[in-house]
């Protein structure tokens, strides 16, 4: 929980230093890795409800223009 407050206040000092025209609007969606199989290991990939899930996201933001993406490094979140 420490590790997702940290990294949420980064995220968001980060956007709050950007300075933009007004008349832009900057839209932020933060989603959190689908559910991770128990697989004994520190980097596991996704169960199968994981991975519908995140087939799901993608489609929902298919045709979304995506400036930017910040993840870790692990399976999960790839």
């Amino acid at each position: 929980m420490k590790k997702i407050t940290i990294a949420l206040f980064l995220v968001g000092t980060t956007l709050f230093g950007c300075t933009q025209p007004k008349d832009e609007i900057t839209t932020l969606i933060l989603v959190r890795h689908a559910e991770k199989a128990n697989d004994g290991t520190k980097d596991p990939g996704l169960t199968a409800e994981g991975e519908t899930r995140a087939t799901d996201l993608l489609r929902m933001l298919r045709e979304t223009k995506v400036d930017a993406i910040y993840s870790t490094n692990y399976k999960r979140t790839m």
